[in-house]
């Protein structure tokens, strides 16, 4: 299943309206390659993390904010100008409705999406412009099934999107509100926001992959690989030279 190469690359959205909300705060990004997606929203006026190393350093006002978050991975699939997002990994439950969109490219940097089964609208903007750049979906394996819990990492051009899912147990226990985290206790919370989604910056050749927004905020800055990883696929598969993790290549649109 392939995605219009117009839609490929990384979007950031500018603007998110509902009849009753407008939102250009959020930080969020859509990393698009030619058959899977990836996302990261993280909402405005986050709470100061300074000092802050982990989930279980976190206060109750700072773990009720991070429930806030919202992310997800998976297949996209584009009819005329629909797209629908089918969601395999998400750091929100299920809500029950599709993830689809009427999408209009008012011009080849700017989309504009109309929801389709809720009432709202949103803007991206390009942040990558060249067809054809290094593009590629990878899913974590382990002795050559999916790695538990499941991980994807997604590359356009020079920006990464990697997602470590919370433990499979807890996948279906997800918080439907904030007001609901109170009935939680303290370590069974930590666990179900243990949902890793990073977004950032590959600064090239010998250098770092670096962390520039993350749903655990402690990570930003931190290096999701301290060196360039060596990628090479074989049969649908690749292994990171650097770290030994062995991938299956979901999609794969080299430069």
């Amino acid at each position: 299943m392939n995605v219009p190469s117009n839609y490929w690359g990384l979007w950031q959205r500018t603007l998110l309206a509902t009849s009753d909300y407008h939102d250009g705060s959020s930080r969020v990004c859509w990393l698009q390659t030619s058959s899977w997606h990836a996302d990261i929203r993280i909402p405005g006026h986050r709470p100061d993390f300074t000092g802050i190393m982990s989930l279980a350093g976190c206060s109750g006002e700072q773990l009720s904010w991070l429930a806030k978050q919202q992310g997800f991975v998976g297949i996209t699939a584009v009819t005329g100008n629909q797209c629908e997002w089918k969601r395999a990994i998400d750091f929100q439950p299920p809500s029950g409705k599709r993830d689809i969109g009427r999408m209009l490219f008012e011009h080849p940097g700017k989309l504009l999406e109309y929801g389709i089964e809720d009432v709202y609208s949103e803007i991206w903007e390009r942040k990558t412009d060249d067809k054809n750049e290094r593009c590629y979906a990878l899913q974590l394996l382990d002795q050559g099934e999916p790695a538990e819990p499941a991980s994807y990492l997604l590359v356009s051009s020079n920006h990464f999107i990697y997602l470590r899912n919370r433990l499979a147990r807890l996948a279906q226990q997800a918080f439907k509100s904030s007001d609901q985290l109170q009935h939680y206790p303290q370590d069974e919370l930590v666990q179900l926001l243990d949902f890793e989604i990073s977004f950032g910056l590959i600064l090239g050749a010998g250098n770092s992959w670096k962390i520039m927004l993350s749903t655990l905020p402690w990570r930003e800055g931190q290096a999701l690989y301290e060196k360039e990883p060596v990628f090479t696929p074989v049969k649908g598969v690749c292994q990171d030279l650097c770290s030994r993790k062995t991938w299956r290549v979901l999609c794969w649109n080299p430069e």
